[in-house]
């Protein structure tokens, strides 16, 4: 899932300005994402029981090359229960393993079968959300980076070549 953000103000800049403000904004706008994608897996969207899956959730950044980009997920070892509450389940049956007995509590009751009928679920989409509620902000992040670019850039800027302080010389 990527965010998709607009710029604006870009007349006349080259790449380098917009390759500058993606470089300084990436750390901050994943930063944002990550919070709040811990904020709705913490409770938030879904109440996750152990925590185990929450820790997972971290942001990685690579801003060397050609493509800066920053990515948020679950990287840890339950990574694979954050995208199922992420994308949902469809029904299916679970079977014990080599042919044996699932065991599990139902109700106080201990109950022991072959197989069992798990009914699925709709995705929560914590992730999703997200990305919705930190688009705003990312792009503001990005236009204040772009701005500060565009700045520096202007700083740098040689002058217009005609001489002196008073523009004879």
């Amino acid at each position: 899932m990527k965010i998709g953000l607009t710029l604006t103000g870009m007349t006349g800049f080259g790449p380098e300005i917009v390759d500058a403000a993606l470089r300084d904004a990436i750390p901050r706008i994943t930063k944002l994402l990550e919070a709040q994608a811990r904020k709705n897996l913490g409770g938030g969207l879904v109440r996750v029981r152990t925590g185990k899956t929450l820790a997972g959730v971290s942001s990685r950044l690579r801003l060397g090359g050609a493509k800066p980009q920053g990515e948020v997920g679950d990287y840890g070892q339950r990574g694979f229960i954050a995208r199922l509450l992420e994308t949902g389940v469809r029904p299916h049956t679970i079977r014990g393993k080599r042919g044996g007995l699932l065991t599990f509590k139902s109700g106080g009751r201990t109950i022991r079968a072959r197989a069992v009928n798990h009914p699925g679920f709709p995705g929560r989409h914590w992730l999703r959300a997200a990305v919705e509620t930190v688009t705003p902000q990312a792009e503001k992040e990005l236009q204040a980076s772009l701005d500060r670019a565009i700045a520096a850039a202007t700083r740098q800027a040689p002058t217009s070549g005609f001489g002196g302080p008073n523009g004879n010389g």
